[in-house]
């Protein structure tokens, strides 16, 4: 299963949630792969802070540009092997070149208005390539979640049932190998189950 993960807004979880879905297909059997598609090279960095802290990561990254991507989409990856692409916030070539490379999307965004904003946005631009919004960095049993989950379903995009919370150990990941991952295992499950389905 190749998975891209884009938002047209910064700062919303795309890394985050590219090396913990990955920690999540490990801990389901399969291999994992991270295509780092952002020149920031978070994905990139994260992996090499594991690889001088805590020695190696059970997970491959790999940084990729435009073309390397656009080859990607035409080498089949394996049944065993989940591929996770992580998408810069700012390069349109870049996100329609991993969303063509993808089974699916997942959007990640803040429930907050500024954050959801950019949903719409960013949806409009998959063209056929099937999408399910994933909530980050959320305060679970709030009004401002459930008022984002009600306006994603109004709108009549797919949403993961599984809430990433507002978590601090979240937050501190960064370099490390993530050993509680949040929800990330069910989001992987439920991503599976509606591509079966």
């Amino acid at each position: 299963m190749i998975t891209a993960v884009a938002n047209t807004k910064g700062g919303v979880g795309k890394t985050t949630t590219c090396i913990f879905m990955a920690r999540a297909a490990i801990d389901s059997g399969q291999q994992a792969l991270v295509l780092d598609a952002d020149p920031q090279g978070s994905a990139s960095a994260w992996t090499d802070i594991v690889r001088g802290t805590d020695g190696q990561p059970d997970w491959e990254t790999r940084s990729v540009n435009l073309h390397q991507l656009r080859q990607f989409a035409k080498s089949p990856t394996g049944d065993d092997v989940d591929v996770f692409i992580d998408c810069p916030p700012g390069n349109p070539e870049i996100i329609n070149a991993a969303v063509k490379a993808a089974d699916v999307v997942i959007v990640p965004t803040q429930p907050t208005t500024i954050d959801m904003d950019r949903v719409w946005t960013t949806v409009e631009n998959l063209g056929d390539t099937p999408c399910v919004v994933l909530l980050t960095g959320a305060r679970l049993g709030t009004k401002l979640l459930d008022e984002a989950r009600e306006a994603l379903r109004d709108a009549g995009l797919p949403v993961f049932t599984t809430v990433v919370p507002l978590r601090e150990d979240i937050r501190a990941a960064f370099g490390t190998v993530p050993t509680k991952l949040h929800g990330y295992n069910d989001v992987l499950n439920e991503l599976k189950d509606a591509l079966r389905g």
